[in-house]
């Protein structure tokens, strides 16, 4: 009922009008230890970015072995995890993105990025390539992030990604 009776709001920054009757609420049955909020977007057919990312197959895995050596195990196993696309320097994978959630209809993007090679456009190729694979396979790219990640909010601007709501998640 508290979230029915929150009203639609055009800046969804600023907390919703009843966060603190839901906290409360929600402490009834138990502390709070974490929360989390942030804008959600769809990334549009089409997305424009660079193009300098390729798709990850098990042949292509060596690529991820100087970086994202712990993406390596979920390349060679059975279970559907989507498309994985990367960012390549100098033949190594610099930033990469994955299906952090995937859905018969949809998957939310999982992007990591060297700390050395931020600010430069690899999280963008990687993130639009991987839409497109996305979209190939007829799922919807969804694309989250926090409030204070403003490098992560530029990557979705670049993507020209389309703000649908908010994710907030109290635990």
């Amino acid at each position: 009922m508290l979230c029915q009776s929150e009203p639609s709001a055009t800046d969804l920054m600023p907390p919703p009008r009843v966060a603190s009757a839901i906290r409360a609420a929600l402490q009834e049955h138990g502390p709070i230890t974490r929360e989390y909020r942030g804008p959600a977007y769809l990334i549009p057919e089409r997305t424009q970015g660079p193009t300098d990312a390729v798709l990850i197959t098990r042949e292509k895995g060596r690529m991820l072995e100087a970086g994202f050596p712990w993406m390596l195990p979920h390349l060679t196993t059975e279970v559907d995890i989507g498309p994985v696309t990367a960012a390549i320097v100098n033949g190594s994978a610099v930033s990469i993105c994955y299906c952090a959630r995937l859905s018969p209809l949809a998957a939310e993007a999982g992007v990591e990025t060297l700390d050395a090679m931020r600010g430069r456009g690899h999280a963008t190729a990687a993130v639009a390539a991987w839409a497109t694979s996305l979209r190939q396979r007829g799922l919807l790219p969804l694309y989250s992030t926090s409030w204070e990640n403003f490098a992560s909010q530029r990557v979705a601007e670049k993507l020209g990604a389309v703000r649908y709501g908010e994710d907030w998640e109290i635990e």
